[in-house]
């Protein structure tokens, strides 16, 4: 607690008890409790959770040390509601019951934890036994180690070394010191007869290219003989059907013995040849016993146990238990078994080697030939690779491929071009080991078989075997030999040709035959006409007027620019045949991926006339359906052939077709001044349904338009038509020394008429850009699709349709003919969309150097989906279900400039947001008394929210406020720069420039809203925002509810900069001091309150360069002096930001801001033109608002050379 004589207003530290420092009260108790007994009588090895017991002699006298090792997930006690252990996040521990003080010292307060997991499942020996009764065992995993169970007593063995194993060195450490020495220790009790108990640890191992596999076991037991307890060691992809086991019988060792022989001995360890594990599965295979059952031979003192088909070169997890085989009498034993130092030995060293062979050859111009051969054997590896990664399978490749120019054997006066390319490639792999039993080496594999005719066999089943063949021809077509002779549309050589083969196979132990064709083949045909103009009054005498000029320059062009065809073909076929478990096809059926895909594409561009160019593209998709399996029968070829020449089964068509056209506005010399272009692009797809369906949901079409209109009205072009005007607006021409030559300007009028008429001419030019997109989706039209996209009768959907009509009557028309899907199960919306851009800008220099810029924008984006189909109650009938206009939005420019300066008192209250609470009333009198309807605003309704926002923010009177929420007409932005300054007498003699600029721009945003669900009708696009329409539907209270549902509307105001000077002097000084200011306000219709964001911007840039600096450099001993720029730097920034959140009838917050300084001076030198050297310091203070946060303040600074590599 603070003890503080006021109540601070924030602070960044709990004023309450918060012990772990999270910010939270947390009054839960949930949690697992483990009790200890530490009374003397319980202290004893074994149990009460102590595993070990160390006595140290202190001055004298006996110091007891015991390890506890308390099992986690075994609780004496929950509290709470507690689950699980993945969030434990404090750990308190408590006395109780001392009747005196006591201290209770603790040396090493740590979790521990182990990657052997105990395992659940029943381990009991298999076999026609009586059902086992319920296990009453107990298992307890921990570990010993020399550090801490290194001393032993008179009933326990002390922990030493396996013989020949050393300690590891600590290699972290900065001082000399061995690593803790550890075995796993698995207790069990009571272990019934013919049951076992182990613990398994998931991993990945490759074993295949070691030797042998090694591992120590140490047992004691109270009441186990020698051999009567068996340890175990399974290796497999799992645990209980797939596993190798190597059992071994357990030396119980004698209590308090301290021989490392004795407590390790020899009989106990696994010391067993890979192959001899493997041999084990090679003999049951051999023999044909079932896998599922345990096939087990005895190879010395191990019993090593084979189940289901494991493999040792990715074995997925080890396993480690104690056996009770129930060879000894009294049932049940108890024992503890330690494991160490489970390893492999004897890594495969075996080398290989690999080798290729390149060679091309070129044969005059006829031909190039490319050929290699490439061997790599067993056993081979790069220099960087392990031995565990070395190839274990012996390949050989080879391949040929021949470039033929086949033309070059024919008479050249045929004009022919005959590319071809060839290629054959073979690769054969022989494994190292059987491909069905990867741990087992082939060569074993063999010897199986009885005969060398199965041996030869089965060798070639498990060779890898693939081939490659290809053969293309690329663009074949005749050449023009006579250039003289005219072109014409039939002529050959307007069409080309190329077709490609491809054909792979391969078989393997897995797949009897693997084979994949590809025919690829396309025809194309391109013609460039010459143009076939059609002018005329080219040449007639009496149009030389230049008011006739628009007849004159009449002109057509009957010619297409090009036209082009072409037809793409690609046929895939891919055949499987895969084997069973005897190496045949036996009841093993192919496996089939074919696909035959027909693409047509159509191309036509044609320049109408010199000012109208139309462009028309299309494609057609289809795909040629083939029967199932193989084309084994004249039948299935006979269909394929057919479909073939039908061209396929349609699935999409699409055209594109743009025009465009410059308006000739230059050819009418009183409005030669304008210049317009229109822009007119469509498209259209057709798109096929799903087939085979008893419920139709017919096909998809959908168009889109776009239309562009934009232009310039070049004013100057305007006011020259008037000679007196056109001198003003002449440039000024040089004056000859020694003569005082007038100018035309001087000689027309006055100086003030002069100056008067140049500012009435300040409009320079006007732009404008219109864009308007469109789009329609129509899912479920019935019917296919033929010429242009038009069914067969070339009647539907209609040409209006097709070239981009967006009239949304076109699904009712069409469902009237009956072409609309009868389904009344179709979910699939129809949709249309609408975006529309508008952008006016001017050009105004109303005296020589002052430019002032504006531009006024106004966007629409809206959207418009029902589902339509037919009625399920009354079949014929089609009905517009959900109708719903959303993901629209709008956007306007506006002007904020009569709030912008306007400021808060120092409780953050704002003039300006009252006057929104004021305006409120207002409003709503105006709307009720404007509504017919029966019903009334809400006070805090968007639709009262919104016109008083505006009102109040761009210092409007609220009673004369537009009411519609979406203004109508943008207002323009502008951007000011004048440079003139620097031609007055005095400045010019020290500065080389003086620019000045202002900018402002301001928008209105309402963004992704949508129209209130209450409303069905007149939501279709062709109803603008702008057609206002009062609301009729009231809620609960009596209260309008409006048609569109807004989220928010922002209001975006940025000086950018307010006042921006810019100065360069003579001598290579730059002076930049920027001002900017920005405001955003964003009214939120969900709790009716305004955030508003503020942002005060100061900048000021120093810039100096100094030319032939001096710097001496010393390389290797030489002195050189280099004479190049020198560029001092400094920039400084002081943003001052700041968001309050305004509620009504609530006061306003500060929610966050800051006041950021930076200061960044920098020294840069050029060495040369592509190496330079800066030195930088950066200054960042960042102060927030709010006390939430805290004040940060950041400096680096440094060096940087940098080089730059490009030329």
């Amino acid at each position: 607690n603070q003890n503080l004589s006021f109540t601070p207003s924030g602070t960044n530290n709990p004023d309450n008890e918060d012990l772990n420092t999270d910010n939270t009260i947390n009054e839960l108790e949930n949690y697992y409790e483990y009790e200890i007994d530490l009374r003397p009588d319980n202290l004893i090895v074994g149990q009460n959770y102590i595993v070990d017991k160390v006595t140290a002699n202190v001055g004298g006298e006996a110091v007891n040390w015991y390890l506890f090792r308390i099992p986690v997930r075994q609780p004496d006690r929950i509290q709470g509601n507690i689950t699980g252990f993945k969030s434990i996040r404090w750990i308190r521990t408590y006395l109780t019951d001392f009747e005196q003080p006591v201290v209770l010292r603790m040396a090493n307060f740590r979790m521990i934890g182990s990657q052997w997991r105990v395992f659940q499942e029943s381990l009991f020996e298999r076999g026609f036994f009586e059902i086992p009764e319920p296990d009453n065992s107990n298992v307890t995993v921990d570990v010993v180690g020399i550090e801490e169970n290194s001393q032993g007593s008179d009933t326990q063995s002390p922990y030493v070394l396996p013989p020949g194993i050393n300690r590891d060195r600590d290699n972290t450490s900065t001082v000399e010191r061995r690593l803790n020495e550890q075995s796993l220790r698995i207790c069990v009790e009571d272990l019934a007869a013919r049951d076992a108990r182990a613990v398994f640890k998931n991993l990945t191992l490759d074993l295949v290219q070691f030797e042998r596999i090694k591992m120590f076991f140490h047992a004691d037991s109270e009441d186990a003989l020698d051999g009567e307890i068996t340890a175990f060691l399974r290796l497999g992809t799992d645990y209980t059907d797939n596993y190798y086991e190597i059992e071994v019988p357990l030396i119980i060792t004698p209590k308090g013995t301290r021989d490392p022989r004795q407590i390790w001995p020899l009989e106990n360890e696994i010391d067993i040849a890979i192959q001899e594990i493997v041999s084990v599965k090679t003999d049951r295979d051999n023999q044909g016993i079932p896998l599922n059952l345990p096939y087990s031979q005895s190879i010395r003192q191990y019993k090593v146990t084979v189940v289901g088909r494991p493999e040792l070169n990715q074995t997925q997890g080890a396993m480690i238990g104690v056996r009770n085989p129930g060879t000894g009498a009294g049932g049940s034993r108890s024992v503890c078994l330690w494991a160490n130092e489970l390893r492999v030995t004897g890594q495969n060293e075996s080398n290989g080697w690999a080798a290729n062979a390149f060679v091309n050859a070129k044969i005059a111009d006829l031909a190039v030939v490319s050929a290699s051969v490439r061997h790599s054997s067993i056993g081979f590896g790069g220099l960087e690779t392990r031995l565990s990664q070395r190839s274990r399978e012996a390949t050989t490749q080879y391949d040929v491929s021949t470039n033929i120019k086949v033309d070059k054997l024919l008479p050249e006066e045929l004009g022919v071009s005959i590319p071809v390319y060839m290629s054959v490639e073979n690769s054969n792999t022989r494994p190292e080991f059987d491909p069905l039993n990867p741990d087992v080496p082939f060569e074993v594999a063999l010897q199986k078989f009885e005969t060398d005719q199965e041996r030869d066999e089965y060798r070639s089943i498990a060779q890898d075997q693939l081939k490659r063949k290809n053969i293309s021809l690329n663009n074949v077509r005749k050449l023009k030999t006579n250039p003289e002779a005219p072109d014409r549309f039939y002529d050959i050589s307007n069409f080309s040709f190329s077709y490609a083969v491809g054909t792979v196979t391969q078989t393997n132990a897995q797949i009897q035959r693997y084979e994949f064709k590809t025919n690829r083949g396309n025809i194309t045909y391109s013609f460039a006409p010459k143009p076939l103009s059609f002018e005329p009054f080219k040449n007639s005498e009496g149009l030389s007027s230049p008011y006739l000029k628009l007849i004159k320059d009449f002109n057509l062009n009957f010619a297409p620019t090009q036209l082009l065809a072409r037809v793409d073909v690609d046929r895939k076929f891919l055949r499987s045949q895969y084997r069973n478990d005897q190496l045949s096809t036996s009841g093993v059926d192919p496996l089939f991926q074919k696909s035959f895909f027909m693409n047509r594409f159509y191309t036509l561009n044609w320049d109408l006339s010199k000012n109208l160019r139309v462009d028309y593209s299309s494609s057609v998709m289809a795909v040629v359906d083939e029967p199932q399996g193989d084309l084994d029968t004249q039948e299935k070829i006979d269909s394929v052939r057919s479909n073939f020449w039908n061209f396929g089964r349609r699935t999409n068509y699409n055209h594109n077709v743009n025009l465009n056209y410059t308006i000739p506005f230059d050819k009418i010399p009183i409005i030669n001044w304008i210049r317009a272009d229109y822009r007119y692009n469509t498209t259209y797809t057709w798109m096929t349904g799903a087939i085979g369906q008893r419920d139709t949901l017919g096909n998809v079409i959908q168009n889109t338009r776009e239309q562009t209109l934009s232009g310039k009205f070049d004013l100057i072009r305007l006011y020259n038509k008037n000679k007196k005007l056109e001198a003003l607006n002449a440039p000024r021409r040089p004056s000859i020394p020694g003569r005082n030559t007038p100018s035309a300007e001087d000689t027309i009028g006055t100086p003030f008429s002069n100056k008067l008429l140049k500012f009435l001419m300040s409009v320079k030019e006007v732009t404008f850009n219109y864009g308007l997109t469109e789009g329609t989706f129509l899912p479920g039209y019935l019917p296919n699709t033929g010429l242009l996209g038009m069914d067969r009768a070339f009647t539907n959907p209609g040409l209006a349709f097709i070239f981009g009509s967006q009239d949304p009557q076109i699904r009712n028309e069409l469902a009237a003919r009956g072409l609309m899907a009868p389904s009344a199960e179709l979910t699939q919306p129809f949709q249309q969309n609408r975006a529309m851009n508008l952008n006016l800008g001017a050009l105004v220099e109303p005296i020589r150097d002052f430019r002032i810029t504006l531009n006024a924008v106004k966007r629409e984006v809206g959207k418009y989906q029902e589902i339509f189909r037919n009625s399920a109650d009354n079949p014929g009938e089609y009905l517009s279900i959900s109708p719903i206009r959303n993901n629209s939005a709008y956007s306007v420019t506006t002007i904020l400039l009569g709030t912008s300066f306007s400021r808060d008192d120092s409780q953050n209250n704002s003039p300006l947001f009252q006057d929104f609470e004021n305006n409120r009333s207002i409003i709503k009198d105006r709307l009720d008394a404007l509504n017919p309807a029966n019903g009334e605003y809400a006070i805090n309704g968007q639709d009262v929210l919104v016109p008083a926002f505006l009102a109040a923010y761009r210092g409007k009177d609220a009673g004369e406020m537009n009411l519609n929420p979406f203004p109508k007409t943008p207002l323009p932005n502008w951007r000011i720069d004048y440079s003139g300054l620097s031609r007055i007498k005095g400045l010019s003699d020290v500065f080389t420039s003086i620019n000045i600029s202002h900018s402002y721009v301001a928008t209105y945003d309402a963004s992704n809203f949508s129209n209130s669900l209450q409303y069905q009708q007149g939501l279709e696009l062709y109803n603008t925002l702008q057609n206002r329409r009062f609301p009729s539907e009231i809620n609960d209270e009596g209260q309008f509810i409006p048609i569109y549902v807004l989220n928010q509307v922002v209001l975006s105001e940025r000086f950018s900069p307010l006042i921006g000077i810019d100065l360069m002097t003579k001598g290579r000084l730059n002076i930049a001091v920027n001002y900017n200011k920005e405001r955003n306000l964003g009214l939120n219709f969900s709790n009716a309150q305004v955030t508003e964001q503020r942002s005060n911007d100061f900048g000021f840039n120093l810039a100096y360069t100094k030319a032939g600096v001096k710097v001496p450099f010393k390389f290797q001993g030489r002195e050189t002096i280099l004479k190049n720029d020198l560029q001092l730097r400094l920039d400084m920034k002081i943003v001052d930001t700041q968001q309050v959140q305004r509620k009504i009838e609530e006061g306003s917050t500060v929610t966050n801001g800051n006041l950021n300084i930076q200061i960044r001076p920098t020294i840069g030198y050029v060495i040369n033109q592509n190496l330079n050297l800066t030195i930088y310091f950066d200054r960042t203070i960042n102060d927030p608002r709010v006390t939430t946060a805290f004040k940060r303040a950041s400096t680096s600074f440094g060096g940087q050379l940098r080089f730059n590599l490009s030329q």
